[in-house]
């Protein structure tokens, strides 16, 4: 299989404007995994982590440069077969749910190109049960449904069984304490996972 950290694809799928620098002012995902399925296939896993983030609840539509970030997603978000479906596109454009699109289209891109030779793709977003700010909806994107975050992000997936909302802790569950007991521990002491 495949290990990427910052991750931004190897084309511009998004056509966002400037320099593509990994995790730099691109969409990028902390990390990306391909894994092989027993029928052959290959899932693309995209990760996000988030440890004490919480964000406020001001639209993102327009970046401090007044350049208008709606205009630059809106070809991918009404293109047909696209994973997210939204009346308003400027709905989406508060934190956290603005990442998660650009994640969304990211990952669904990359296997409509077949990167790593994906064809199917999950999004998995790793923030502590702790976080409860983050978790909750803080007032963030008025416009979508649902009392969390994950609910309101799901509620604007076409196939919400696609996004993965878990603890550091849950993803971690099952990795061998003896084949990778150093890295548990500083993962413990340093994320409390």
């Amino acid at each position: 299989g495949v290990v990427a950290y910052e991750w931004i694809g190897a084309d511009n799928y998004l056509n966002e404007p400037g320099s593509r620098t990994r995790g730099a002012q691109v969409t990028s995902l902390d990390a990306l995994m391909c894994a092989r399925r027993a029928d052959g296939g290959r899932t693309l896993v995209a990760f996000e982590w988030k440890y004490l983030e919480s964000y406020g609840p001001a639209s993102r539509a327009t970046s401090a440069r007044g350049t208008d970030r709606v205009a630059i997603y809106r070809p991918l978000l009404e293109r047909t077969g696209c994973p997210v479906a939204v009346d308003d596109p400027a709905h989406l454009f508060f934190d956290p749910y603005e990442q998660l699109m650009r994640q969304t289209l990211l990952v669904w891109q990359m296997v409509e190109h077949r990167e790593f030779g994906g064809t199917d793709w999950i999004h998995v977003h790793v923030v502590p049960e702790e976080n409860v700010a983050l978790r909750g909806r803080s007032g963030a994107a008025p416009n979508l449904a649902g009392a969390t975050m994950a609910e309101a992000w799901q509620s604007v997936l076409t196939e919400p069984e696609r996004y993965r909302l878990m603890s550091a802790t849950a993803l971690l569950d099952g990795v061998g304490e003896r084949d990778w007991s150093e890295w548990r521990a500083w993962l413990r002491e340093r994320y409390l996972t």
